[in-house]
């Protein structure tokens, strides 16, 4: 039984090889072949890529979470009190001056 880091990964990459090899692939797979076929695309083809897309953005936004590279800072103002505040807004204008 692995760690709970290791089996975040797996599910992480399992999510990723799904939305890759099934979601996207087969959604844009049918608007190709309908639009190969001469016909024109349907609200449904269109609707399928864009929940595709919409998919694959969500597991994006998730690996990059996870990813130290990535991940957003925390807002500085969460950890500073008035003082704090005051003291980080007077070196911000006082760089700003140079």
């Amino acid at each position: 039984m692995g760690t709970w880091e290791e089996i975040g990964r797996e599910l992480l990459c399992a999510r990723l090889e799904r939305i890759r090899e099934e979601t996207v692939r087969d959604a844009f797979r049918q608007a190709t072949s309908r639009i190969s076929d001469g016909d024109e695309l349907t609200e449904d083809d269109i609707d399928a890529m864009y929940r595709a897309i919409q998919e694959a953005k969500r597991a994006t936004e998730m690996a990059a979470g996870t990813s130290p590279e990535t991940a957003p800072f925390p807002d500085p103002w969460d950890f500073l009190d008035e003082d704090g505040r005051e003291a980080y807004l007077e070196e911000v204008e006082r760089r700003r001056g140079h």
